[in-house]
């Protein structure tokens, strides 16, 4: 609708009398217009009064608008203010200590962390009633913890070393590592206990039963007690047995006084060769089943399938020569992760027994001036389980973390390490065993670690300022029979024109894979 103005009231006051207009004429249009004017001058007052009445309105309107603005303007810097004074509260809220000096806030981090490391002790003593399986990935647990320990004692001593003008811009990354190291406590108690509820079911679980065989294989020869050959796929695969390695049959070869030849070697290959001409059927045919960790079929370096022998009734073979004395538990590359549990228990028993191997007797000659062969399992067994204990960690590690923890004979897992090591700058861990160590004419040190045939190498480098750090390692002896050569190497993986490289940076770059085996006196 269009404003109402004083000239539209005097327009429309004409307008209505126009018919009066037209009507008359003379003396009659002439009162006519008189009255007409009249008219139009009491419309033009009404007008001016009805304009002087809006103005008075408008002014009164805008008054109130200023005043009630005015007011709203208060409530707002009020509000403003109000909401200012409560979030500077939330912000000093946020801080978990409330402290008015340097020393009260030193005090409380400190009583924090006498509970953490009292929650850590408990956990570590925990840890030393497992297994020694378990207590190697319980170590690496807590290793971890250790490591965030100490690096958030560093961040307190900058705390302590702090001015009177500086602690307080401190106080807020302190307390968040703090939190940090709290949550790093609680997942490893969580983790600590998961790996013992493991580690009972391990202990307790002393039975393995593959069931029958669903597929059998032809048994074409057996060539001792642990490696079989079987009719498979169209051609012949040769059978080296998981967990067990039965001694040395005769055969004339020079002695190896590491794995000698014996008398109990051959009794076994023609123990394991009659067993298994008695399970020929009707068509004079032996045959077995096999079955795989995990369902997955691998190689050894000599071409051979790793597997387990299920004889057609169920039984593993495999924890059968340990059950009988005819082999130890042959953990050296790694404990079974089909049957852990019966091997140990199998194992035991045999001993307990003096069974086979275990007896005091194996081997002895039948004259005095023969030389007696014995493997002193004393000295093998505590290195065996050394290197299992070190795999153990690896698979662990791998495990719980498959895209930053490769095998150092893993070609493409390496090369994956790499792009995922470039992409998003995380450190890799590569585990294996030491091959060969050089010296560079740099002064830094190399390590080789063992590779498949015809497969890249990974090497490990050390800077000639850090070898002092390594030292007791003894990298060079290594190798030697008894010592425990498997370790990690964590760091910045590259391809270099060589193969796969990381360089330590510091003394946590290279670790041992497990502690040294230790030998009965």
């Amino acid at each position: 609708m269009r404003p109402t103005t004083p000239a539209r009231l005097v327009t429309c006051a004409l307008l209505a009398l126009a018919p009066f207009l037209i009507a008359c004429d003379g003396d009659s249009a002439k009162q006519a217009a008189s009255d007409a004017k009249a008219a139009a001058a009491e419309v033009a007052d009404a007008t001016r009064e009805h304009a002087q009445a809006a103005g008075e309105a408008a002014k009164a309107a805008g008054a109130a608008a200023k005043e009630t603005l005015g007011e709203a303007g208060e409530d707002l810097a009020a509000a403003r203010d109000a909401a200012g004074e409560k979030l500077g509260q939330a912000v000093e809220s946020l801080k978990r200590f409330s402290v008015e000096s340097k020393d009260e806030l030193v005090a409380k981090v400190e009583a924090e962390l006498v509970e953490l490391d009292a929650k850590t002790a408990e956990l570590k003593a925990a840890a030393a009633d497992a297994s020694e399986g378990a207590r190697m990935q319980l170590s690496l647990v807590l290793a971890k913890l250790d490591t965030k320990r100490v690096a958030f004692e560093a961040k307190l001593d900058g705390l302590r070393a702090a001015g009177a003008d500086k602690w307080a811009d401190l106080q807020e990354g302190v307390e968040e590592r703090l939190a940090g190291l709290e949550d790093e406590v609680d997942q490893a108690e969580e983790r600590v206990d998961a790996l013992l509820e493991e580690d009972t079911g391990a202990k307790g679980d002393t039975t393995w039963s593959p069931g029958v065989p669903k597929e059998l294989f032809e048994v074409v020869k057996v060539v001792d007690g642990d490696t079989i050959h079987i009719a498979r796929n169209g051609g012949v695969d040769k059978l080296r047995l998981l967990s067990v390695d039965t001694e040395e049959k005769l055969s004339g070869r020079p002695f190896n006084p590491d794995k000698p030849e014996t008398l109990y070697g051959e009794d076994t290959m023609l123990w394991a060769q009659d067993l298994f001409a008695g399970l020929a059927g009707e068509d004079g045919v032996t045959r077995v089943g096999v079955a795989f960790p995990n369902g997955e079929e691998e190689y050894d370096m000599y071409g051979r399938l790793l597997c387990h022998v299920i004889l057609p009734d169920g039984t593993d073979f495999n924890v059968q020569l340990v059950a009988e004395g005819r082999s130890p538990y042959f953990m050296k590359y790694g404990y079974s992760r089909l049957a852990h549990g019966a091997f140990e228990a199998a194992e035991a028993e045999a001993r307990k027994a003096e069974l086979g191997v275990w007896s005091p007797d194996v081997n002895k000659p039948a004259s005095a001036s023969d030389p007696w062969h014995k493997r002193d399992y004393d000295k093998l067994v505590p290195w065996w389980r050394a290197r299992a204990e070190a795999i153990e960690a690896f698979r662990t590690l791998q495990a719980n973390n498959p895209q930053a923890a490769f095998a150092s004979e893993d070609e493409d897992g390496l090369a994956e390490g790499v792009e995922y090591s470039e992409r998003f700058g995380y450190p890799i861990n590569v585990f294996g065993a030491i091959d060969r160590v050089f010296e560079e004419d740099d002064g830094s040190l190399t390590l080789l670690f063992r590779a498949l045939e015809g497969k890249t190498a990974f090497r490990a480098h050390i800077p000639a300022e850090l070898r002092s750090e390594f030292a007791h390692f003894d990298f060079e002896t290594r190798g030697e029979p008894y010592k425990q050569n498997y370790f990690f190497v964590v760091g910045d993986l590259v391809r270099g024109p060589r193969g796969f490289d990381i360089w330590a940076t510091d003394k946590f770059s290279i670790r041992l894979g497990a502690p040294d085996p230790v030998y009965p006196e």
